[in-house]
């Protein structure tokens, strides 16, 4: 009775067991679901550009184009998509959610903020191509245009903007990064600061706004393509009463979150602050752009090799970046400082030696000094020893 008992028992344990481990799979399987769907929903609304005139190759003087191209949603018709260029933004509302084609919508050109902007003569037209793409033609491209940046974006907040760079592999940099911080050869070692400056030419690039930024630790940008953004008060762009914009990523892999800081120079340079910099920040490219020039800064970070002393006999070490080497003390050598110089040892008998000779030659000094009043205390002792006084005679009667 005991035995069917206990076995009725365990049964039940194992059926509920089972149970609970089915009803745990069907929750976990439904969690991945809801999660892969959520990422493909997002990642279909992720707008990119496209170069299709001349094979997708930028040549100057020829004309260009450039296709916009999404997931088509009904969110994304609402609001509309827009290109943004230097001097002038085309905006498209299609007709109606039910109706995303390019008929019956409407296209709006108007001038943007870069008035000032030394592009705004570009020849620009902007058409639909269905419900998921808008095509930019620009027929006087020129090679003074690297750098610029172009984008295409949304109001719809799950729409994903999508940038893209002007990059002639023949034009002239038009701005540059430089670092003030002390490093070694060029590399930076963990837990140091770095500052980044990044400088160019106001009358030729006639900046109204400069950016930091740098991609994900997968190369990706990630949410929007800035980080920070300085806005110059118009229109003597001075960094007086401008604005600093701010925004860092929360995705994980996210990198340098939490120990940056951007700040304006003068109408002509901007600067970041890189604190506590870690071996897992190597490598990474950091970009100041504006709308027309752009510059990168790849980060170099190499370990501390001399944070284990490997310099023996008080030896200093000095950290090259990718390797390091040992300033030895005067007799010693070797990578570590480890192998006493041939000459030391002799070296050090002869100062013995010396040492000793002149010990010796102090106290024979000091004998000769010292050997006259000696004798002349023994002369005294001799005489005073020879001198009968009155009392010993008197004594002897």
């Amino acid at each position: 009775m005991a035995r069917s008992t206990a076995f009725i028992y365990q049964q039940n344990i194992s059926r509920k067991y089972q149970e609970e481990k089915r009803i745990m799979q069907c929750c976990r399987n439904s969690a991945i679901f809801i999660v892969a769907a959520t990422l493909t929903f997002y990642q279909s609304l992720a707008a990119k550009i496209d170069v299709i005139s001349n094979n997708g190759v930028l040549i100057a003087g020829k004309s260009t184009e450039l296709v916009c191209a999404w997931q088509d949603t009904e969110e994304v018709s609402v609001s509309g998509v827009m290109w943004n260029i230097p001097g002038k933004t085309y905006i498209f509302l299609y007709a109606t959610p039910e109706n995303r084609t390019c008929n019956n919508g409407t296209l709006i050109p108007k001038r943007s903020l870069g008035v000032g902007y030394r592009h705004t003569n570009w020849n620009t037209s902007v058409r639909c191509l269905n419900g998921s793409a808008l095509l930019l033609t620009i027929t006087n491209i020129a090679e003074d245009s690297d750098a610029i940046r172009i984008s295409c974006k949304s109001r719809t907040a799950s729409f994903q903007s999508a940038w893209y760079k002007f990059d002639f592999p023949n034009a002239i940099s038009q701005a540059n990064i430089s670092t003030t911080s002390e490093d070694v050869a060029g590399y930076v070692l963990p837990g140091s600061d770095v500052t980044l400056i990044c400088s160019w030419n106001p009358e030729a690039q006639n900046a109204y706004f400069v950016c930091w930024d740098w991609p994900s630790t997968g190369g990706e940008y990630v949410g929007d393509p800035w980080l920070y953004c300085y806005n110059y008060a118009i229109p003597k762009r001075t960094c007086e009463r401008g604005h600093l914009r701010e925004r860092e990523s929360n995705s994980i892999s996210y990198p340098l979150k939490g120990r940056t800081s951007v700040g304006c120079l003068n109408e002509s340079a901007s600067y970041i602050n890189i604190t506590n910099v870690t071996a897992a920040d190597d490598g990474i490219s950091i970009n100041c752009w504006g709308i027309t020039f752009d510059a990168s800064y790849t980060l170099r970070v190499y370990p501390n090799h001399c944070v284990n002393q490997p310099c023996l006999n008080s030896g200093e070490c000095i950290n090259n970046g990718t390797t390091y080497h040992c300033k030895c003390l005067i007799g010693f050598k070797g990578p570590n400082c480890s192998k006493m110089r041939i000459w030391l040892p002799v070296t050090i008998g002869i100062a013995i030696v010396l040492l000793l000779l002149i010990i010796i030659l102090i106290s024979i000094k000091v004998k000769l000094l010292l050997y006259p009043r000696l004798q002349g205390a023994v002369r005294s002792d001799s005489i005073l020893s020879n001198v009968h006084t009155p009392y010993m005679e008197l004594g002897s009667i």
